[in-house]
């Protein structure tokens, strides 16, 4: 079983992305495919340039599910997509992922959840997606931020009905409710595409056993496989970081170093 580590990045991100790739590599991914704007076929984006053109979230996340569909038709079957938001790092080998994969009887394996559904999802969001009910709005959000994927036939159905859904601007964006629903009192933001994975996902009963192989920021090494610093520290503190806790050696740090930011 190959494993692939897909991650996507505009030229802002571009630093956090190099670091990303790198360090997948580093601890056991076999390929990474590194995606950019520049890869978003012509006829998708006209008929999305809406949703593409919006800074937020580089295009309002829309390119995620889209890459997620490509890179699996585009997979052996039965092989191992990692999805990785770009502002992650990895920091210790993969291989509580493969393990993880191997004891769930899931071909999605959800990596954390926080607060609840209610609070980070728009009401219009429940209705069009068949979801408005309080055992979905009260129960936490699932994490977009990275998840895996088995290549099968259900793995990209599940994809593609991903996309579908963030397709839909009235699910996908932030704005007005349009069918007499008021968001839920518990109502914060909108988490746009992580609202659709997390709903699609527990309405296909896939369990989110959250192994706490996630961090939040530079956190020190233990036995997460991924620190998530969301863009939010410069890429030199992180490469700083990760050489001084182990993570790469004094040549990575120079190659890394040496990119443009």
């Amino acid at each position: 079983m190959n494993t692939v580590l897909l991650n996507y990045a505009d030229a802002a991100f571009a630093p956090y992305q190099a670091i990303c790739s790198f360090t997948g590599k580093l601890f056991g991914c076999d390929e990474v495919r590194s995606y950019c704007p520049s890869d978003i076929p012509a006829d998708f984006y006209r008929s999305h340039r809406r949703i593409l053109d919006a800074p937020l979230g580089a295009g309002n996340w829309l390119w995620k599910p889209y890459f997620i569909v490509h890179t699996l038709a585009n997979m052996n079957e039965g092989d191992l997509l990692i999805y990785a938001d770009s502002g992650m790092q990895f920091v210790n080998p993969i291989a509580p992922f493969l393990t993880a994969m191997d004891t769930i009887e899931s071909d999605l394996h959800i990596l954390g959840e926080h607060a609840s559904e209610a609070q980070y999802t728009r009401r219009d969001a429940f209705v069009l997606m068949e979801a408005d009910s309080e055992r979905f709005a009260f129960s936490p959000q699932r994490l977009a931020s990275a998840f895996l994927l088995r290549n099968t036939s259900w793995a990209r159905d599940f994809a593609q009905r991903y996309l579908d859904c963030a397709c839909d601007p009235r699910i996908l964006l932030d704005g007005p409710n349009h069918f007499e629903q008021d968001n839920y009192a518990e109502f914060v933001a909108h988490r746009h595409d992580q609202s659709v994975f997390s709903l699609l996902s527990k309405k296909e009963g896939v369990p989110c056993p959250a192994l706490g192989l996630i961090t939040e920021g530079l956190a020190p090494r233990r036995q997460q496989v991924l620190n998530h610093t969301r863009g939010k520290i410069a890429p030199g503190i992180i490469l700083t970081h990760l050489y001084k806790t182990g993570v790469l050696d004094q040549s990575a740090l120079t190659t890394l170093s040496s990119l443009p930011r």
